[in-house]
């Protein structure tokens, strides 16, 4: 009878252990608050409604345009590469989120990633930089003049303020629709 009672406990645990699982994989569907018990929340409750649907129209747009400049595959890598980059840290997500085209904004960051992970040596970088300094020259440009030029300044042109007019009352054309029929002749 000893074995009995304890195999019976033991059912009852596991069943009351499901129980409790079953409970805690099922959450309950989240109930907005109701506008007659707590009209603050729920007008919290709309209000992030409607930023929640600007944000999605805001991001649609960005991926459409995104799609459209960059391609399909580029912006699916960058979207991927974000993704992984979100997990890793917040704050590039708020980064993201803050621009106002997050997509454009995301493969360039892709971009610029891939070409730093290429770069193996910062002397590289280094180099890099300072030939394009050079305006992408190698070979050695010739030393600037030492001599400080002379500038000579310019007088300035003459005012139209001061100009006689090339119009005069004969000129001006007079009436309905004249002025717009005698420029368009």
């Amino acid at each position: 009878m000893d074995e009995r009672d304890k195999r019976k406990a033991l059912e009852a645990r596991i069943q009351e252990f499901e129980r409790a699982q079953q409970q805690q994989q099922a959450p309950e569907p989240y109930q907005p608050p109701s506008v007659f018990e707590d009209e603050a929340g729920y007008s919290d409750y709309v209000q992030s409604q409607i930023a929640q649907a600007a944000l999605n129209t805001r991001l649609d747009l960005s991926e459409d345009m995104a799609r459209s400049r960059h391609g399909e595959e580029l912006v699916d890598a960058a979207k991927a590469w974000a993704l992984q980059r979100f997990a890793q840290s917040p704050a590039f997500y708020q980064e993201v989120i803050s621009q106002r085209n997050p997509y454009e904004y995301t493969v360039q960051a892709h971009k610029r990633d891939q070409a730093l992970s290429q770069l193996q040596d910062p002397s590289e970088l280094e180099s890099y930089l300072a030939w394009k300094a050079s305006g992408g020259v190698t070979a050695p440009q010739a030393p600037a003049p030492t001599a400080p030029a002379v500038v000579i300044p310019q007088a300035p042109s003459p005012s139209l303020a001061t100009a006689s007019s090339a119009g005069g009352v004969a000129h001006v054309p007079t009436g309905p629709g004249q002025a717009f029929d005698q420029t368009f002749k």
